[in-house]
């Protein structure tokens, strides 16, 4: 019966977060690294699995895999992928890893990678979670216990709030800017955080202690994120 359900919510989560078209039970025979939390069909119709040892890509009838010091993929920072997957209109696709934000560069076929500073130009190389692209330019990235925004065309960045959150997810505007951001803290504690921005800047910031318990403690559900 637990396995009856999980595998439903499973298959719930597919149709909503959008259908892999033609993507079979091949892809996981393909699949050399465990910890495949995130899922991204572009526009392409490639398929990019995250994983804690490199990025794959299948394209319907191989899976081609990607870490630092492989010949394909020259830049690649890290192995350990810790965010979605955001494609921008030249199809490039971002993603952060452990260690700092990697860009797949389509035309070129290959990866460059860059990573955020303090104030005194000290480099974070640990901790980075990039959890929206927005208008196809900025970054909003989360690193060293803070959220950043990074100006993709100027390479410059903006430190904006404190937070405990592990996972996020935003509200836009009708022109695409973010209006809000969650914050979970995953494992670490227990509640969330609600940020509040105005043209870029954090405007407030509401914290809840708790969240509601849970009916069913003992559910098992997959945590993969697919996006379409």
């Amino acid at each position: 019966m637990k396995l009856l359900l999980t595998t439903a919510i499973i298959l719930w989560s597919l149709f909503c977060f959008g259908q892999l078209d033609q993507l079979h039970f091949e892809l996981i025979k393909g699949l050399k690294a465990p910890y495949n939390d995130f899922i991204y069909k572009d526009s392409r119709k490639l398929t990019w699995v995250s994983s804690i040892e490199g990025l794959f890509c299948y394209d319907g009838l191989q899976m081609n895999h990607y870490f630092p010091g492989n010949a394909n993929a020259k830049g690649m920072l890290g192995k350990n992928i810790q965010s979605r997957f955001f494609e921008d209109r030249m199809t490039n696709l971002w993603f952060a890893t452990v260690e700092g934000i990697n860009c797949y560069r389509r035309k070129e076929g290959d990866f460059i990678h860059f990573q955020l500073t303090d104030a005194d130009e000290t480099v974070f190389n640990n901790d980075y979670c990039l959890f929206h692209l927005e208008r196809d330019r900025l970054l909003w990235i989360k690193t060293n216990g803070w959220i950043y925004r990074y100006d993709i065309q100027s390479q410059t960045q903006q430190r904006l709030v404190e937070t405990k959150g592990m996972r996020f997810a935003v509200d836009t505007l009708p022109d695409g800017q973010v209006s809000s951001i969650y914050a979970c803290f995953w494992d670490k504690d227990s509640g969330f955080e609600i940020i509040e921005v105005e043209n870029g800047e954090v405007v407030n910031k509401i914290n809840y202690p708790s969240l509601p318990a849970s009916e069913n403690p003992q559910l098992e559900v997959s945590g993969a994120i697919v996006q379409k």
